[in-house]
């Protein structure tokens, strides 16, 4: 028995699929430690710029809460200036974000849950085991 080959054209597509989610990922992943930085940057800058008399538990608070303020809403802008890349099957259009137990299990699975389409990269068949 030979195994049935996957169109060319398909493979093709869910492995940039797949690509897409990892760049994706990594590049919200930076972003996101980025801001992180710079939420610490201005909490330690504004701590630092008051004179030490007006330091006291008042002002931590103040400065943990713009440091904070600047991760959240850095966050916010990272999440809408990269937007989450379409995954959609391209034989079926099973969208493989609404499945799974985490954002990364399309990233794991063997085939599409919807028609079995082989996701993997190394193997040419599309028929579930």
């Amino acid at each position: 028995m030979s195994t049935p080959e996957i169109d060319s054209p398909l493979r093709a597509t869910v492995m940039r699929l797949k690509q897409a989610e990892l760049r994706y990922r990594h590049r919200l992943g930076r972003a996101l430690g980025a801001w992180f930085f710079a939420g610490v940057v201005v909490g330690l800058t504004t701590w630092f710029i008051q004179e030490p008399i007006d330091r006291d538990s008042i002002m931590l608070g103040g400065v943990l809460g713009l440091g904070l303020a600047t991760f959240f809403f850095g966050g916010l802008l990272s999440r809408m200036l990269f937007r989450q890349p379409d995954t959609k099957c391209p034989q079926c259009g099973y969208d493989w974000k609404l499945s799974g137990e985490g954002p990364h299990d399309m990233l794991t699975w063997k085939c599409c849950p919807g028609c079995g389409l082989d996701m993997r990269a190394d193997v040419g068949g599309h028929e579930q085991p």
